[in-house]
């Protein structure tokens, strides 16, 4: 039950937001195990990684996507499905327009003159996606930049002052 109502919660507060997108791609692994009787059982187990978004994990990631893109097309919103490994927002510099592999240890990329949080650049990249979700839209990132850079930097500055600490992701 904790879990439907994390996840309709969850749903519900992004679908007020307007444009819906996820990125995902689960890798199965299926294992065949010969028993005593010569049997064979086939058990289907998943590959995971000990990644950021635990949290999202913890609350069934497949229903999530799920209901997500149902109650996306029930408001009329968008529902578009990102291949986090040809997209790799993570890499990208928009300024430069190059692929830059950083260690996941690094919190904090310089794009520009700015600093920004990797994963909120990530996400405003992928919001700044072209039309088939394939790649960055250089030019709509470039207009929107700065504007991106000034509410990241509102909000690390509000976190800090009311003491709300997310190390795995700001670094303090």
């Amino acid at each position: 039950m904790k879990k439907t109502i994390a996840v309709t919660f969850a749903i519900v507060s992004l679908a007020t937001a307007g444009v819906l997108l996820a990125g995902c791609g689960s890798k199965e692994k299926k294992t065949e195990v010969k028993q005593k009787d010569g049997t064979v059982k086939v058990i289907q187990k998943y590959k995971r990684k000990k990644r950021f978004g635990r949290s999202i994990n913890r609350r069934a990631p497949a229903r999530f996507l799920l209901e997500l893109k149902r109650k996306a097309e029930a408001i009329g919103g968008v529902y578009a499905e990102v291949d986090t490994k040809e997209f790799k927002a993570s890499q990208y510099n928009h300024v430069t327009d190059t692929y830059e592999k950083i260690p996941l240890s690094q919190r904090e990329k310089e794009i520009g003159k700015r600093k920004v949080q990797r994963d909120l650049y990530s996400a405003f990249l992928i919001r700044n996606a072209d039309l088939d979700f394939k790649h960055p839209d250089r030019e709509k990132c470039e207009y929107e930049f700065e504007y991106f850079a000034n509410l990241q930097d509102q909000l690390i500055l509000k976190m800090k002052e009311s003491g709300l600490s997310m190390r795995q992701c700001f670094g303090f």
